[in-house]
């Protein structure tokens, strides 16, 4: 999806490990905290939405409103931070990620002529990521 490239936010880039609980034997006065399964949150991405197809919107279309002829396929993913010269200073490896939702912003007509921006936001899940 190398086309889609620009987005003007981008959020869920968060991990979380809850510890879990347990009780020593014979010991009542502590508990042993061991680390849990790591979870993370969705990957949200927003931008202004442009006229003209784009290759991962067409895919959210096919992967969610799909039949079960088509199958979801998680893809992998970068997610690069770019400087003033489109620079990438940081980068995410995304790591199997499918769609979950696409929203778009409301479309309100008004009578003072101005203009708000069309805002397409798409969310996905995945397994995991890494800086790279």
């Amino acid at each position: 999806f190398q086309a889609d490239c620009r987005f003007s936010e981008v959020s869920g880039l968060s991990m979380h490990a809850e510890p879990e609980t347990f009780q020593e034997g014979g010991i009542n006065a502590a508990q042993l905290k061991l680390p849990g399964r790591t979870t993370y949150d969705d990957l949200t991405l927003k931008r202004g939405k442009v006229p003209g197809i784009s290759a991962l919107t067409t895919w959210f279309q096919l992967s969610m409103g799909g039949s079960f002829l088509a199958p979801v396929i998680p893809q992998p993913m970068i997610v690069n931070l770019l400087d003033e010269n489109h620079t990438p200073k940081v980068s995410w490896f995304i790591v199997k990620a499918f769609p979950v939702a696409l929203e778009y912003s409301s479309l309100q007509a008004n009578a003072t002529g101005d203009s708000a921006i069309f805002i397409e936001t798409l969310k996905l899940s995945y397994t995991s990521f890494f800086v790279i």
